[in-house]
C-alpha cells in the first residue's frame, strides 16, 4: 500500500474490514452488570488507569478484553481517551482492538486525537501490525 495521506485511515479501514471477518463483533457485546464480572471490572480499571487492577481483570476467567462500557466504549478507547500509554500498551498486549468502533463509529485512534505522543504511538504501531497481518492473508 502506498504511504499517503490517506493511508492511516486506509490502515484503519482494513484493520477493522479484517476484524469484523474475524468475529469482533461477537466479542464486544456490551458489558452486564450486577454479578462480578471481570469484564466489567478491566473497564472500570481502565477508567481510572489502576494497571495492578486491570492485569487482574485481564487475568480473570472470561475477561473479554474488547467488552464495551458505558457510551459504547471499550477499555482501549476509554485509555487512549485519558491518554494513559501504560493502560493501552498493556490492552494492546492482551489482544485489544484498534479497529473495533463505538456506536457513532469512532475507534481507539479517534479517541486519542488528544493524546500524547506516547499514547499515538502504540496506537499507531497497533494499526500497522494490523495492516500487515491483513496483507499476509
Amino acid at each position: 500500500m502506498a504511504r499517503t495521506a490517506a493511508a492511516p485511515l486506509a490502515l484503519l479501514v482494513f484493520s477493522c474490514l479484517l476484524e469484523a471477518a474475524a468475529g469482533a463483533a461477537a466479542a464486544a457485546r456490551p458489558i452486564h452488570r450486577g454479578a462480578p464480572n471481570p469484564t466489567h471490572d478491566l473497564y472500570t480499571a481502565a477508567l481510572v488507569a489502576n494497571l495492578p487492577k486491570l492485569r487482574a481483570a485481564l487475568a480473570a476467567p472470561g475477561c473479554r478484553v474488547d467488552g464495551i462500557g458505558s457510551g459504547g466504549m471499550s477499555a482501549l478507547m476509554r485509555a487512549a481517551l485519558n491518554d494513559e500509554p501504560r493502560i493501552v500498551a498493556a490492552l494492546l498486549e492482551a489482544g485489544a482492538s484498534v479497529g473495533l468502533r463505538d456506536p457513532e463509529g469512532g475507534t481507539a485512534w479517534d479517541y486519542a486525537d488528544g493524546a500524547g505522543e506516547d499514547t499515538k504511538a502504540l496506537l499507531r504501531k497497533a494499526l500497522k501490525a494490523a495492516a500487515r497481518a491483513a496483507d499476509e492473508l
